[in-house]
């Protein structure tokens, strides 16, 4: 495995209630777009045990999500969390079923997310993998 195919199988990764998945960050996210879905850049490391022999590599990634819009001065109003929500608990059901990597580990949490300067309320998952 690599970090590229990480990156992949994120992307590929289909979660009920997202409209669209980009590929890449998009450049522009229509409303008819949201929810939507694209992963960001891949990295990997992998530490020295001795002087000779190293660790598994670990891969991550991050998936964000754009939900709704966000409006100036809005503080999350019971809608907007509700959204936001509920696609985190589908995130987490679509994990669930996450194959292909050993040791994968994640995190989930509702953060803004920005395409081409527009606030989105989102989510923010970032993965963790081993061969």
């Amino acid at each position: 495995m690599s970090s590229v195919s990480l990156q992949n199988a994120l992307a590929a990764l289909s979660v009920t209630g997202v409209t669209r998945a980009f590929g890449d960050k998009p450049l522009d996210v229509e409303v008819a777009d949201l929810p939507a879905q694209w992963t960001g850049n891949p990295s990997s490391t992998q530490e020295r045990l001795t002087f000779t022999v190293f660790d598994e590599p670990l891969h991550e990634c991050s998936v964000y999500w754009a939900v709704l819009p966000r409006v100036q001065g809005d503080s999350q109003d019971i809608q907007t969390n509700a959204a936001v929500n509920g696609l985190m608990d589908n995130i987490r059901t679509a994990m669930n079923s996450f194959a292909g990597f050993h040791t994968t580990t994640y995190s989930l949490s509702p953060e803004i997310v920005t395409v081409n300067g527009i606030d989105f309320d989102g989510v923010v998952m970032n993965v963790t993998a081993k061969d």
